[in-house]
């Protein structure tokens, strides 16, 4: 699995993870002629983070870059962002908002994040593996947020939560 798939270093602590899909043309509807990646990123923390996943074609490819990291097991929990909250599409459980993370019982062991695409977000077998599944409000229009957004937006309230939990005050 691991074959010439590495983790792409950013900084110390941020590896980038994800897949590049050459073949694809189409991308969200827009023309795309040298293919596209599948953005997921590794943060080495004192709680081990993975932000999104890949289409499944591309599955094996994210885990051999996690794998020359840290091993994919090492993940305690999965957290997925979705646009799709309960009762939509069959998702089994209610979604909480980002600044309720802090209400929940404290984050032990490492973290993941799984960040469907854009447009469709992630499926339900997926959002399956989550054992907690966070909405970002967006506007009707347009339910669903830029990735990066919503990553940096995760991003900031687990920091908060983490912050808080130590007794550093953090701004909301």
């Amino acid at each position: 699995m691991h074959g010439p798939f590495r983790a792409v270093k950013i900084t110390d602590h941020v590896y980038w993870v994800g897949a590049i899909d050459w073949g694809i043309r189409n991308f969200h509807g827009y023309a795309t002629s040298r293919g596209t990646t599948y953005n997921a990123y590794l943060i080495l923390a004192d709680k081990l983070t993975l932000i999104d996943t890949v289409k499944a074609p591309f599955k094996d490819e994210m885990l051999a870059r996690i794998a020359s990291v840290i091993k994919p097991a090492d993940i305690n929990y999965i957290i997925s962002t979705t646009a799709r909250v309960g009762g939509d599409s069959n998702i089994s459980r209610t979604a909480v908002f980002p600044e309720e993370i802090g209400d929940l019982s404290p984050f032990e062991g490492n973290i993941a994040l799984l960040f469907g695409c854009e447009p469709a977000g992630l499926s339900n077998e997926e959002i399956g593996f989550s054992d907690l599944i966070v909405t970002i409000p967006c506007s009707p229009g347009y339910s669903s947020m830029n990735l990066s957004s919503a990553a940096a937006i995760m991003l900031y309230f687990i920091s908060r939560k983490l912050k808080l939990a130590q007794g550093i005050q953090f701004p909301m």
